[in-house]
Protein backbone atom coordinates (compact mmCIF):
# COMPACT_ATOMS: atom_id res chain seq x y z
CA UNK A 1 0.00 0.00 0.00
CA UNK A 2 1.37 3.42 -0.95
CA UNK A 3 1.91 5.96 1.79
CA UNK A 4 1.86 9.75 1.70
CA UNK A 5 5.16 11.38 2.62
CA UNK A 6 5.17 12.82 6.14
CA UNK A 7 8.54 14.49 5.60
CA UNK A 8 8.36 18.27 6.03
CA UNK A 9 11.99 18.88 5.15
CA UNK A 10 12.73 21.63 2.59
CA UNK A 11 12.45 20.80 -1.10
CA UNK A 12 13.63 23.39 -3.61
CA UNK A 13 14.65 23.73 -7.27
CA UNK A 14 18.27 24.18 -8.25
CA UNK A 15 18.03 27.20 -10.51
CA UNK A 16 15.18 27.59 -12.99
CA UNK A 17 13.99 25.44 -15.88
CA UNK A 18 15.13 28.13 -18.35
CA UNK A 19 18.75 27.27 -17.50
CA UNK A 20 18.45 23.75 -18.90
CA UNK A 21 17.92 23.17 -22.59
CA UNK A 22 17.56 19.38 -22.51
CA UNK A 23 17.23 16.34 -20.24
CA UNK A 24 19.31 16.38 -17.05
CA UNK A 25 21.43 13.24 -16.94
CA UNK A 26 23.18 13.52 -13.57
CA UNK A 27 23.45 15.41 -10.27
CA UNK A 28 26.25 15.12 -7.69
CA UNK A 29 27.85 17.30 -5.06
CA UNK A 30 30.17 17.99 -2.15
CA UNK A 31 29.47 18.95 1.43
CA UNK A 32 31.67 21.97 2.19
CA UNK A 33 32.47 24.01 5.28
CA UNK A 34 30.03 26.81 4.45
CA UNK A 35 27.49 25.00 2.30
CA UNK A 36 27.26 22.58 -0.60
CA UNK A 37 28.70 22.51 -4.11
CA UNK A 38 26.22 20.79 -6.43
CA UNK A 39 26.74 20.08 -10.14
CA UNK A 40 24.34 19.00 -12.87
CA UNK A 41 24.97 17.38 -16.25
CA UNK A 42 22.63 17.67 -19.21
CA UNK A 43 22.00 16.56 -22.73
CA UNK A 44 22.22 20.25 -23.63
CA UNK A 45 26.03 19.65 -23.54
CA UNK A 46 26.59 21.61 -20.32
CA UNK A 47 27.60 20.95 -16.74
CA UNK A 48 26.53 23.62 -14.28
CA UNK A 49 27.71 24.10 -10.69
CA UNK A 50 25.79 25.81 -7.89
CA UNK A 51 26.84 26.85 -4.40
CA UNK A 52 24.00 26.16 -1.96
CA UNK A 53 23.97 27.66 1.54
CA UNK A 54 20.19 27.45 2.12
CA UNK A 55 17.01 26.75 0.13
CA UNK A 56 16.74 30.47 -0.58
CA UNK A 57 20.42 31.15 -1.19
CA UNK A 58 21.66 29.40 -4.33
CA UNK A 59 24.36 30.92 -6.51
CA UNK A 60 25.66 29.82 -9.88
CA UNK A 61 29.33 28.94 -9.51
CA UNK A 62 30.59 27.70 -12.86
CA UNK A 63 29.63 26.17 -16.20
CA UNK A 64 31.44 24.11 -18.80
CA UNK A 65 30.33 23.02 -22.28
CA UNK A 66 31.19 19.76 -24.01
CA UNK A 67 31.14 19.06 -27.74
CA UNK A 68 28.38 16.42 -27.49
CA UNK A 69 25.55 15.76 -24.99
CA UNK A 70 26.70 14.89 -21.46
CA UNK A 71 25.31 11.54 -20.38
CA UNK A 72 26.70 10.93 -16.86
CA UNK A 73 28.45 12.74 -14.00
CA UNK A 74 30.40 11.92 -10.84
CA UNK A 75 32.16 13.88 -8.14
CA UNK A 76 35.86 13.22 -7.54
CA UNK A 77 37.95 15.08 -4.95
CA UNK A 78 38.90 18.70 -4.24
CA UNK A 79 35.85 20.17 -6.01
CA UNK A 80 36.56 18.22 -9.19
CA UNK A 81 33.87 16.49 -11.23
CA UNK A 82 34.13 14.08 -14.15
CA UNK A 83 31.62 13.39 -16.90
CA UNK A 84 31.11 11.24 -19.97
CA UNK A 85 29.55 12.26 -23.25
CA UNK A 86 27.46 10.79 -26.04
CA UNK A 87 30.51 11.12 -28.26
CA UNK A 88 32.58 8.89 -25.97
CA UNK A 89 34.76 11.55 -24.35
CA UNK A 90 35.66 11.35 -20.65
CA UNK A 91 36.56 14.73 -19.17
CA UNK A 92 37.56 16.13 -15.77
CA UNK A 93 36.12 19.52 -14.77
CA UNK A 94 37.61 21.89 -12.22
CA UNK A 95 34.83 24.11 -10.89
CA UNK A 96 37.30 26.43 -9.19
CA UNK A 97 39.31 27.05 -12.38
CA UNK A 98 36.30 26.56 -14.68
CA UNK A 99 38.45 24.35 -16.89
CA UNK A 100 37.96 20.92 -18.43
CA UNK A 101 40.47 18.32 -19.56
CA UNK A 102 39.84 15.20 -21.61
CA UNK A 103 41.43 12.15 -19.98
CA UNK A 104 40.19 9.26 -22.14
CA UNK A 105 38.01 8.33 -25.11
CA UNK A 106 35.48 5.58 -25.83
CA UNK A 107 34.31 4.71 -29.33
CA UNK A 108 30.65 5.30 -28.45
CA UNK A 109 28.37 6.83 -25.82
CA UNK A 110 29.58 6.73 -22.20
CA UNK A 111 26.77 5.22 -20.11
CA UNK A 112 28.24 5.41 -16.57
CA UNK A 113 31.17 6.99 -14.76
CA UNK A 114 32.53 6.46 -11.24
CA UNK A 115 35.59 7.69 -9.33
CA UNK A 116 37.72 5.14 -7.44
CA UNK A 117 39.50 7.24 -4.82
CA UNK A 118 42.04 4.62 -3.58
CA UNK A 119 43.24 4.08 -7.14
CA UNK A 120 43.01 7.73 -8.20
CA UNK A 121 41.15 6.48 -11.25
CA UNK A 122 37.93 6.82 -13.21
CA UNK A 123 36.00 3.76 -14.34
CA UNK A 124 33.63 4.23 -17.26
CA UNK A 125 31.27 2.05 -19.29
CA UNK A 126 30.21 2.50 -22.87
CA UNK A 127 27.95 1.28 -25.63
CA UNK A 128 31.17 0.37 -27.47
CA UNK A 129 31.28 -2.83 -25.40
CA UNK A 130 34.08 -1.85 -23.04
CA UNK A 131 34.71 -0.86 -19.46
CA UNK A 132 37.70 1.46 -19.13
CA UNK A 133 39.91 2.25 -16.15
CA UNK A 134 41.75 5.58 -16.46
CA UNK A 135 44.55 6.28 -13.97
CA UNK A 136 44.60 10.05 -13.61
CA UNK A 137 48.17 10.49 -12.37
CA UNK A 138 49.76 8.48 -15.17
CA UNK A 139 47.13 9.11 -17.81
CA UNK A 140 47.07 5.38 -18.60
CA UNK A 141 43.75 3.95 -19.81
CA UNK A 142 43.02 0.22 -19.79
CA UNK A 143 40.04 -1.08 -21.75
CA UNK A 144 38.29 -4.29 -20.72
CA UNK A 145 36.13 -5.72 -23.54
CA UNK A 146 32.84 -7.30 -22.43
CA UNK A 147 30.11 -9.27 -24.18
CA UNK A 148 28.11 -6.45 -25.71
CA UNK A 149 27.19 -2.80 -25.12
CA UNK A 150 27.31 -1.82 -21.44
CA UNK A 151 23.99 -0.17 -20.70
CA UNK A 152 24.48 0.39 -16.94
CA UNK A 153 27.27 0.15 -14.37
CA UNK A 154 27.92 0.77 -10.69
CA UNK A 155 31.12 0.68 -8.69
CA UNK A 156 31.63 0.54 -4.92
CA UNK A 157 35.02 0.09 -3.26
CA UNK A 158 36.64 -2.92 -4.97
CA UNK A 159 33.50 -4.26 -6.70
CA UNK A 160 32.14 -3.23 -10.08
CA UNK A 161 28.85 -4.44 -11.52
CA UNK A 162 27.68 -3.90 -15.07
CA UNK A 163 24.92 -4.96 -17.41
CA UNK A 164 25.11 -6.06 -21.02
CA UNK A 165 22.10 -7.35 -22.98
CA UNK A 166 20.90 -10.51 -21.26
CA UNK A 167 23.26 -10.61 -18.30
CA UNK A 168 24.72 -8.88 -15.26
CA UNK A 169 28.28 -9.43 -14.02
CA UNK A 170 30.18 -8.38 -10.91
CA UNK A 171 33.95 -8.34 -10.66
CA UNK A 172 36.70 -7.24 -8.30
CA UNK A 173 38.46 -4.37 -10.03
CA UNK A 174 41.56 -4.82 -7.87
CA UNK A 175 41.82 -8.54 -8.62
CA UNK A 176 41.30 -7.89 -12.31
CA UNK A 177 39.01 -10.86 -12.91
CA UNK A 178 35.29 -11.64 -12.67
CA UNK A 179 33.79 -13.07 -9.52
CA UNK A 180 33.71 -16.87 -9.52
CA UNK A 181 29.94 -17.03 -9.85
CA UNK A 182 27.94 -15.14 -12.45
CA UNK A 183 25.19 -13.48 -10.48
CA UNK A 184 22.58 -13.20 -13.19
CA UNK A 185 22.64 -14.52 -16.73
CA UNK A 186 24.90 -17.05 -18.37
CA UNK A 187 23.97 -20.64 -17.53
CA UNK A 188 21.96 -19.67 -14.44
CA UNK A 189 19.22 -17.41 -15.72
CA UNK A 190 18.32 -14.85 -18.36
CA UNK A 191 17.40 -11.18 -18.15
CA UNK A 192 14.51 -10.54 -20.49
CA UNK A 193 14.37 -6.77 -20.01
CA UNK A 194 16.66 -3.87 -20.72
CA UNK A 195 18.45 -2.86 -17.51
CA UNK A 196 18.05 0.89 -16.97
CA UNK A 197 19.82 1.31 -13.61
CA UNK A 198 21.71 -0.62 -10.94
CA UNK A 199 23.18 -0.07 -7.48
CA UNK A 200 25.26 -2.13 -5.06
CA UNK A 201 24.15 -2.61 -1.44
CA UNK A 202 26.24 -0.32 0.84
CA UNK A 203 27.48 -3.46 2.62
CA UNK A 204 28.40 -5.10 -0.73
CA UNK A 205 26.12 -8.06 0.05
CA UNK A 206 24.15 -7.66 -3.17
CA UNK A 207 22.68 -5.29 -5.71
CA UNK A 208 19.41 -3.93 -7.06
CA UNK A 209 18.78 -3.42 -10.75
CA UNK A 210 15.82 -1.81 -12.48
CA UNK A 211 14.43 -2.53 -15.91
CA UNK A 212 12.32 -0.92 -18.58
CA UNK A 213 9.44 -3.13 -17.40
CA UNK A 214 9.03 -1.13 -14.18
CA UNK A 215 10.40 -3.85 -11.91
CA UNK A 216 13.17 -3.67 -9.35
CA UNK A 217 15.21 -6.85 -8.86
CA UNK A 218 16.96 -7.46 -5.54
CA UNK A 219 19.93 -9.84 -5.78
CA UNK A 220 21.71 -11.19 -2.69
CA UNK A 221 25.18 -12.49 -3.52
CA UNK A 222 25.22 -15.30 -0.96
CA UNK A 223 21.55 -16.12 -0.30
CA UNK A 224 19.46 -16.82 -3.39
CA UNK A 225 16.30 -17.80 -1.50
CA UNK A 226 13.09 -15.90 -2.21
CA UNK A 227 13.42 -14.14 1.12
CA UNK A 228 16.55 -12.30 -0.01
CA UNK A 229 16.50 -12.45 -3.82
CA UNK A 230 13.27 -11.29 -5.45
CA UNK A 231 11.64 -8.86 -7.90
CA UNK A 232 8.73 -6.47 -7.47
CA UNK A 233 6.75 -3.81 -9.33
CA UNK A 234 8.48 -0.52 -8.56
CA UNK A 235 7.30 2.08 -11.10
CA UNK A 236 3.73 1.67 -12.33
CA UNK A 237 0.37 3.39 -12.55
CA UNK A 238 -2.93 1.57 -12.33
CA UNK A 239 -5.34 2.98 -14.90
CA UNK A 240 -8.25 0.73 -14.02
CA UNK A 241 -8.97 -2.56 -12.31
CA UNK A 242 -7.68 -4.46 -15.33
CA UNK A 243 -5.09 -2.06 -16.77
CA UNK A 244 -1.74 -1.14 -15.23
CA UNK A 245 1.00 0.77 -17.06
CA UNK A 246 4.66 0.09 -16.25
CA UNK A 247 7.48 2.61 -16.61
CA UNK A 248 11.29 2.33 -16.77
CA UNK A 249 13.23 2.44 -13.50
CA UNK A 250 15.67 5.24 -14.32
CA UNK A 251 17.57 5.46 -11.01
CA UNK A 252 18.32 3.49 -7.85
CA UNK A 253 20.09 4.82 -4.76
CA UNK A 254 20.54 3.65 -1.16
CA UNK A 255 19.87 5.71 1.98
CA UNK A 256 21.34 2.94 4.14
CA UNK A 257 21.97 -0.79 3.76
CA UNK A 258 18.24 -1.61 3.91
CA UNK A 259 16.36 1.43 2.54
CA UNK A 260 16.67 2.47 -1.09
CA UNK A 261 14.82 4.48 -3.70
CA UNK A 262 13.68 3.81 -7.21
CA UNK A 263 12.76 6.65 -9.56
CA UNK A 264 11.09 6.33 -12.90
CA UNK A 265 9.35 7.59 -15.96
CA UNK A 266 6.01 7.50 -14.13
CA UNK A 267 7.12 10.68 -12.36
CA UNK A 268 7.52 9.19 -8.88
CA UNK A 269 10.31 8.42 -6.43
CA UNK A 270 9.46 5.39 -4.31
CA UNK A 271 11.39 4.55 -1.16
CA UNK A 272 11.56 0.88 -0.15
CA UNK A 273 12.73 -1.30 2.72
CA UNK A 274 14.35 -4.32 1.08
CA UNK A 275 14.29 -6.43 4.26
CA UNK A 276 10.64 -5.76 5.13
CA UNK A 277 9.73 -5.73 1.43
CA UNK A 278 7.58 -2.67 1.97
CA UNK A 279 7.04 0.82 0.58
CA UNK A 280 8.32 3.43 3.02
CA UNK A 281 7.45 6.63 1.18
CA UNK A 282 6.58 8.09 -2.18
CA UNK A 283 7.32 11.48 -3.77
CA UNK A 284 5.71 12.83 -6.91
CA UNK A 285 7.22 14.98 -9.62
CA UNK A 286 6.82 18.74 -9.00
CA UNK A 287 6.07 19.09 -12.71
CA UNK A 288 2.86 17.27 -13.63
CA UNK A 289 3.37 14.53 -16.19
CA UNK A 290 7.17 14.79 -16.17
CA UNK A 291 9.46 11.81 -15.72
CA UNK A 292 12.11 11.54 -13.02
CA UNK A 293 15.18 11.26 -15.24
CA UNK A 294 17.78 10.81 -12.49
CA UNK A 295 17.83 10.58 -8.68
CA UNK A 296 20.60 10.06 -6.13
CA UNK A 297 21.73 10.74 -2.57
CA UNK A 298 24.43 13.41 -2.67
CA UNK A 299 26.58 15.54 -0.37
CA UNK A 300 27.18 12.67 2.09
CA UNK A 301 23.46 11.92 2.21
CA UNK A 302 22.35 15.46 3.06
CA UNK A 303 20.16 15.76 -0.06
CA UNK A 304 17.96 13.62 -2.20
CA UNK A 305 18.79 15.15 -5.58
CA UNK A 306 16.61 14.42 -8.58
CA UNK A 307 15.62 15.89 -11.90
CA UNK A 308 12.37 16.06 -13.79
CA UNK A 309 12.08 16.28 -17.53
CA UNK A 310 11.67 14.20 -20.64
CA UNK A 311 13.28 10.79 -21.22
CA UNK A 312 11.75 9.64 -24.55
CA UNK A 313 9.43 7.14 -22.86
CA UNK A 314 6.46 8.64 -24.74
CA UNK A 315 8.20 8.89 -28.11
CA UNK A 316 9.64 11.81 -30.03
CA UNK A 317 9.69 14.95 -27.90
CA UNK A 318 8.76 17.18 -30.82
CA UNK A 319 5.29 15.63 -30.95
CA UNK A 320 4.56 16.58 -27.33
CA UNK A 321 3.95 19.85 -25.47
CA UNK A 322 7.15 21.65 -24.34
CA UNK A 323 8.81 19.83 -21.43
CA UNK A 324 10.39 21.51 -18.40
CA UNK A 325 13.81 20.28 -17.27
CA UNK A 326 14.43 21.01 -13.60
CA UNK A 327 16.81 19.70 -10.91
CA UNK A 328 15.41 19.52 -7.37
CA UNK A 329 17.00 19.06 -3.94
CA UNK A 330 15.15 17.68 -0.91
CA UNK A 331 16.74 17.68 2.53
CA UNK A 332 16.87 14.12 3.86
CA UNK A 333 15.23 13.71 7.26
CA UNK A 334 14.20 10.69 9.34
CA UNK A 335 10.47 10.77 8.43
CA UNK A 336 11.41 10.46 4.76
CA UNK A 337 13.11 7.09 5.20
CA UNK A 338 11.74 5.71 8.47
CA UNK A 339 10.27 2.27 7.84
Amino acid sequence: MRTQSQSNSPMFPLGTSELFGDTISGIDGYKMQNGFLVATASWDKTCKAFFVTSPTNIQGASQVTATTPITCLTKMQNNLFAYGTAGGAVEVWSVEKNQKQQVSQHQSCVTSIKFIAPLGALITSSLDGTIMLTELNSGKSTKMPVAGPVVAMDQFEELTTYSTPGRIEVFNIQAGKPMTETLVGGSQSKINVSVQSMKMFPDKAGLVYGGNDGRANVINFTNRSNQYTYAFKAQHKRISKDVCNYFPVNSISFFNKDVFLTAGSDGTINIWDRVKKSLVNSLGSPVQGASITTADLICDGAFLAYSVGYDWVKGVEGTLPPQQQLPVLKVVDEPLIKS
